[in-house]
């Protein structure tokens, strides 16, 4: 199940979201932040960026109950003054990888991204992260650019008469 948080079920929930960001970085430590408080900092900055882009995976048996998160900020400008909506984290359980969460996620900010009239979907992904790339590009996702160690893609999404519809096949 997918879930939006209201400030005190994130702030309930950050101490699982934080272990779940270290767990899901330990093998990829040059993407990510480590110190605690910095890591914290880092998931308040996404929450309080768009609080209704902010969305948990949560397992009905599991013990803690969120799996994953993604935080997409739905109004972000570009240096260019493009409007897109920017995927900025996407965290899943090592231990869920592969149960289809990812995708689940992903869908709903591609659902979010059309409830704003986005047109554009966009993250950066580090070079070295190969598995999260291919995920993206089995979604749709092209390379669009290269800065350092982050690559730039993204996908672009179909207005809808009905916002709620999901059209990307890949998605399954």
């Amino acid at each position: 199940m997918l879930a939006n948080l209201d400030r005190d079920r994130y702030q309930e929930l950050r101490p699982r979201l934080q272990e779940l960001y270290e767990a899901a970085y330990r093998l990829l430590p040059q993407y990510s932040y480590h110190d605690p408080d910095e890591v914290r900092a880092y998931l308040d900055w996404l929450y309080e960026g768009d609080p209704s882009g902010f969305f948990v995976a949560l397992a009905d048996r599991a013990a803690p109950p969120v799996v994953g998160f993604i935080a997409v900020h739905g109004t972000w400008h570009e240096r260019s003054g493009r409007l897109v909506a920017e995927v900025h984290e996407l965290v899943v359980d090592p231990k869920w990888q592969g149960k289809g969460i990812a995708g689940a996620l992903i869908s709903r900010a591609l659902h979010y991204a059309r409830e704003l009239g986005r047109q554009v979907v966009a993250l950066w992904v580090g070079q070295q992260n190969r598995r999260a790339e291919a995920l993206y590009r089995r979604l749709g996702f092209q390379r669009t650019g290269q800065w350092g160690r982050w690559v730039r893609m993204e996908l672009a999404i179909a207005p809808s008469s009905d916002a709620g519809a999901i059209t990307n096949p890949r998605l399954d």
